[in-house]
């Protein structure tokens, strides 16, 4: 299955906005069963990103709204570089400072709904 021109426009969109308009869209449609994620579209329009591993779902996250399904990859993308750049003297607060900054050159709403899921996950 291929990914439908709506899905990836938004992608790119969103990558331009991040500052790298020459992302390609970072999953595809086949699970790889070793922890990847893929991306899942129903009949009826519903979108999963879903993990593998060992031929067993270990997580899925699905939504009808692309916006969603946009935040959720630019959110993975955000907190991944956001660790890399920390790797070497990890630091959780400035890793989390370093997410909110990737995101929120997307979007300060984006930014916003970061931050209040990292003070939610700070409080559990």
């Amino acid at each position: 299955m291929e990914i439908p021109s709506k899905i990836v426009s938004s992608f790119k969109k969103y990558a331009e906005l991040s500052g790298e308009p020459d992302l390609n869209f970072p999953y595809g449609t086949n699970p790889d069963n070793f922890g990847g994620i893929h991306l899942e579209i129903s009949p009826n329009g519903l979108m999963a990103l879903v993990g593998t591993e060992r031929g067993k779902e270990t997580q899925r996250q699905e939504t009808k709204s692309i916006d969603e399904l946009m935040y959720w990859i630019f959110k993975k993308r955000a907190n991944s570089k956001a660790f890399y750049k920390s790797q070497k003297n990890y630091d959780y607060a400035a890793s989390q400072q370093k997410a909110l900054n990737e995101i929120g050159k997307i979007s300060q709403e984006w930014r916003n709904r970061l931050k209040r899921e990292q003070e939610n996950f700070r409080r559990s």
